[in-house]
């Protein structure tokens, strides 16, 4: 396997470690009731700004549900719509200024970033469009830009990144605080087969992307594999560590990969804090929702705990499929919401869970 240029201090040996965590023992995980029926069903992200829980669903008319830990609605924030300041359907949550008093989100869809100003210290929420901004790629025909970035977040130090779409090389882009490209890195997290061919499209490669300052935690959604970048002031890129969990089962096809239906599923969300990362892992074999003829079958039951360096520590199993999740600011609680039998907010002790590291 060939260095890469972003990959500076990894070793061609590391990259080639995979982690076991399908043989590691599950310990069962109880957690506390928050709310029986969040009015949230569609959330694909959450976390704690200001103290208070967001749940990014975007539905209807509604981009952001604004609530305290139990679940009581306290406002919202965004719309959906054509109208000064709104967004097109599903916007998607970049993050905030350094002292959360702007929220960002992307519109994925015309690939705009909307700025918005947030107080919720009365315990209401008051958000007021800010501006709008759009984003700009060089080397891009303009009739490609809207299948260009499906992912965008923000780092503390004002710069973005987001996850590729379209594609033949990098993963990433970098892009300055006017959203003006800066340059493009990152491996693909498979990278047999790819070499020699016109690959564009990148979706098999979706997952959660979580910022941590100036770190980007970046996973995969369809196989077990995780990897930290950290960007610089100067805007450098480093690779700090990549990781993989199980052995990827694919091949490549006439242009296009394949996953064999024994391919272990990944990961569908992450929340970093200051010693570990929490990951929501399916770990079922990618064919078992065809063979249950369920779509959920393949939805994570399981928790994994990683340390910073991407080390697995402990697995525990939930009794409930779950997605999204989130520490909340202190780091004493992870909130999580589960999906059956109806959408559900629980949140787990961190003191519970690092008792068995």
């Amino acid at each position: 396997e060939s260095e890469s240029n972003n990959g500076e201090g990894i070793s061609t040996q590391e990259k080639k470690v995979v982690f076991d965590i399908q043989s590691m023992p599950s310990i069962p995980l109880e957690g506390e009731l928050m709310e029986e029926e969040l009015l949230a069903p569609y959330t694909i992200k959450m976390a704690f700004i200001q103290s208070k829980l967001f749940h990014f669903t975007p539905q209807h008319e509604v981009a952001c549900l604004v609530t305290n830990e139990y679940a009581d609605t306290l406002g919202y924030v965004g719309s959906i719509g054509g109208g000064p300041g709104e967004m097109n359907q599903w916007p998607e949550f970049v993050g905030t200024s350094v002292n959360q008093d702007t929220i960002f989100m992307f519109d994925t869809m015309s690939k705009h970033l909307n700025a918005y100003s947030l107080d919720t210290s009365s315990g209401s929420v008051k958000s007021t469009f800010l501006y709008r901004k759009k984003m700009k790629e060089d080397h891009l025909p303009e009739r490609l830009l809207s299948n260009a970035i499906f992912s965008l977040r923000k780092l503390e130090n004002g710069y973005y990144v987001g996850l590729r779409n379209m594609n033949h090389k990098d993963i990433f882009t970098l892009f300055d605080k006017d959203l003006k490209e800066i340059k493009r890195f990152g491996d693909y997290p498979i990278r047999e087969g790819l070499e020699t061919e016109e690959y564009r499209h990148t979706s098999y490669f979706d997952g959660p992307i979580t910022i941590k300052g100036n770190s980007i935690y970046y996973a995969v959604t369809r196989f077990a594999y995780m990897a930290r970048y950290d960007i610089n002031d100067n805007g450098e890129v480093k690779k700090v560590w990549e990781r993989k969990y199980a052995k990827t089962r694919s091949t490549m096809s006439n242009n296009k990969l394949r996953f064999y239906p024994d391919n272990i599923e990944g990961f569908s969300d992450l929340a970093v804090g200051k010693k570990y990362i929490f990951a929501s892992y399916s770990g079922i074999e990618s064919g078992e929702a065809k063979r249950q003829r369920n779509v959920n079958a393949i939805k994570p039951k399981t928790l994994m705990v990683f340390n910073l360096e991407g080390t697995p520590l402990a697995k525990f199993s939930l009794d409930k499929r779950f997605t999204p999740l989130c520490l909340d600011e202190k780091e004493e609680y992870l909130y999580i919401k589960h999906n059956e039998p109806d959408m559900c907010l629980w949140r787990y002790k961190v003191s519970d869970i690092l008792k068995h590291l």
